[in-house]
């Protein structure tokens, strides 16, 4: 009964920092893209920072799709870059 009670308990914790973690991701991104809608705004027209967030949004989505065949092409040169980065 104590192994049931503990592994709830373990999986709520883990639930919550997940819910935490996506809140904040969230937060941040929201943020981020409220801030250069704003930047952008004060340089153009409403209608070009409309224009500029969409293509920035579309190079976004881009990265996301094209990111699984360049990490497949270059996964070990990536790695390498990566450590080089992150020290």
């Amino acid at each position: 009964m104590n192994d049931i009670v503990q592994t709830i308990k373990q999986e709520k914790q883990v639930y919550i920092s997940t819910i935490l973690m996506m809140a904040l991701f969230t937060f941040l991104f929201l943020g981020i893209e409220y801030l250069f809608v704003d930047m952008i705004s004060l340089s153009t027209s409403s209608k070009h920072s409309v224009w500029a967030q969409n293509c920035m949004l579309g190079m976004s989505s881009l990265g996301f799709l094209l990111f699984p065949i360049y990490n497949r092409i270059f996964k070990q040169k990536h790695e390498k870059i990566k450590i080089i980065f992150f020290l």
